[in-house]
């Protein structure tokens, strides 16, 4: 009997993931270059548990959460300094000692003239230097 309560709890865990996902995924529908997520499961002891009529019990857990990278829609912003990716690709961008990869195009030029994400990490060219835009000034 206890496994029963044990098989119930590890699919109702999972299932309250699955709907945070898709609520997060749904609050983010119009967010500039937000990816959604896609939750992949895993079986854990299958079968390991026999009952009475034979069938094994199954424990559920999420077997990660991986970022979906593929195309999405393309729109004007009417902004000069929005860009998008058509097809493959990221923007390399360096803030707090880091480099990361994005597909947000959503930039701006600050005082310096460098090109900046909204989080104010640099937008880095082919050779990983700042980009700075010449005669530009935020």
């Amino acid at each position: 009997m206890v496994s029963g309560k044990y098989s119930a709890l590890s699919g109702a865990v999972s299932r309250q993931q699955v709907m945070d996902n898709i609520a997060n995924n749904m609050a983010n529908i119009d967010t500039t270059g937000f990816k959604k997520d896609r939750i992949s499961f895993e079986a854990l002891l299958k079968g390991s548990q026999q009952v009475a009529n034979g069938r094994g019990i199954n424990y559920s857990r999420i077997r990660k959460i991986g970022v979906d990278f593929s195309q999405g829609p393309l729109r004007e912003t009417g902004r000069d300094l929005d860009v998008a990716i058509s097809g493959k690709g990221f923007f390399k961008i360096r803030g707090n000692g880091e480099t990361f990869f994005t597909r947000n195009g959503s930039f701006y030029v600050d005082n310096n003239g460098l090109l900046k994400t909204a989080d104010n990490f640099n937008v880095l060219d082919g050779s990983s230097q700042p980009i700075q835009l010449t005669g530009a000034r935020g």
